[in-house]
């Protein structure tokens, strides 16, 4: 089934670990552990400049830890109690993994932990939703629920590896009130795998499903899509005003329909980005809120109300239509995007952390195309972008757009999230 713009918020693309059909090719000596996701080193960048060897299906099995270098997670969502996930090991070019389970049922949401050795899943369906917790540190992954909330979600999770945090967005009870909740991950506390801390009636919006949490930890941006309005969250534990909302307005749009789909927040907490998407085709926008000011960055003075980085910013940014998801480079450098109108599109946005006045767009344009390009999501020391397109996932050179891996999918479409752990 092809999307629209009424199935936005269809549960996201994401890989996990089956303890069932796990089939790996015998790893290199002295495979390392898992690199985390924007980790400040990454063991297997440089083998990407030689070819994979592709060992026959007779290889013996790796016996230990799964094969080093980034990890790209794909999940999908197409009917049923179970929905293909798929697992590639991108340093050596080949497919680690895929099934269909029910751990990777319509997940909306997923984070690696723990440096990669473990993978939180939030998503599932009327019957069975829960955030599952996927052990990674041995061949056979096993699978545990960690939360299981008493009304909708969860909707998405994020890991806050520093202080061993999980944070979760959830309806905790029956009803449409969201709230994000903090789960203990550190297995030395007697509150492991517990929820240890929450938001109070965050939100009664049931078409909450999407948050970002800060590379540092310390901040949390909560979007309400259709109703175009965000939460900015306080998620430092050593905060007085610890899980409290310290910002909430609707965000600046304009044109037909506009409805809100990705947030991120810079890593200094200073900034928060929202992707802007826009009905009929017409081309997309990123807003920035300044959490110093509390006010939304005006890109063009010289109109009236608040200009968003886009077609009314000046300079115009080129962005295409329908944009989804967003990212953003861990020392604030950089942010892309990708949207999957037109002929489908994705972008990096060059930024300046010192002076945020100071930006510029430029398109990354892979000679395959990016058609269908409804996910992204930036590896390890963000060298590497992967993006989902038409029937494959392709891994770009974050700087250039230069296509590093092109990963096969065995569906065309319904791959709504990605993940390079």
């Amino acid at each position: 089934m092809r999307r629209t713009l009424s199935a936005l918020f269809v549960p996201a693309l994401v890989l996990a670990f089956s303890s069932s059909s796990l089939a790996l090719q015998a790893s290199s000596p002295g495979a390392l552990p898992f690199a985390s996701r924007h980790a400040s080193t990454w063991p297997g960048r440089d083998s990407l400049a030689t070819p994979a060897v592709t060992l026959p299906a007779s290889s013996p099995l790796q016996t230990a830890a799964l094969p080093a270098g980034d990890l790209l997670f794909v999940g999908s969502s197409v009917g049923g109690a179970a929905d293909p996930a798929w697992l590639f090991d991108v340093a050596r070019d080949r497919k680690v993994w895929s099934n269909s389970l029910v751990e990777t049922n319509n997940l909306t949401g997923a984070a690696f932990a723990d440096e990669g050795r473990e993978l939180f899943l939030a998503g599932g369906d009327a019957s069975v939703a829960n955030l599952t917790r996927a052990d990674l540190s041995a061949f056979h992954p096993t699978f545990s629920v960690v939360y299981d909330p008493l009304g909708s979600g969860p909707f998405d999770v994020h890991a806050d590896d520093a202080r061993r945090l999980i944070h979760v967005l959830a309806h905790p009870t029956p009803g449409p009130v969201s709230e994000v909740l903090v789960i203990d991950n550190d297995p030395q506390h007697p509150t492991y795998l517990q929820v240890v801390a929450s938001t109070q009636n965050l939100t009664s919006n049931p078409l909450v499903e999407r948050f970002a949490l800060s590379a540092s930890g310390r901040r949390a941006a909560v979007l309400s899509a259709f109703v175009r309005y965000l939460h900015v969250i306080d998620t430092d534990p050593a905060s007085p005003a610890y899980m409290q909302v310290l910002f909430e307005g609707p965000i600046p749009v304009s044109g037909p329909f506009p409805i809100v789909t990705s947030a991120v927040v810079t890593s200094d907490d200073s900034l928060v980005l929202v992707s802007v998407q826009r009905g009929g085709g017409a081309p997309s926008a990123i807003a920035r809120l300044d959490l110093t000011s509390m006010s939304w960055i005006d890109h063009n003075p010289g109109l009236a109300g608040i200009q968003n980085i886009g077609p009314d910013s000046s300079p115009p940014a080129a962005l295409g239509a329908a944009v989804f998801d967003l990212d953003i480079a861990s020392d604030d450098t950089f942010a892309v995007a990708c949207g999957w109108g037109g002929a489908g599109w994705a972008g990096r946005l060059d930024l300046d952390p010192a002076v945020p006045a100071s930006w510029s767009w430029a398109a990354l344009a892979p000679p395959a195309g990016l058609t269908d390009a409804w996910a992204l999501d930036l590896g390890s020391d963000d060298l590497l972008v992967a993006i989902e397109t038409e029937g494959r996932v392709l891994v770009l050179r974050a700087d250039t757009g230069a296509v590093v891996r092109s990963f096969p999918l065995s569906l065309a479409f319904n791959i709504y999230l990605v993940r390079l752990g």
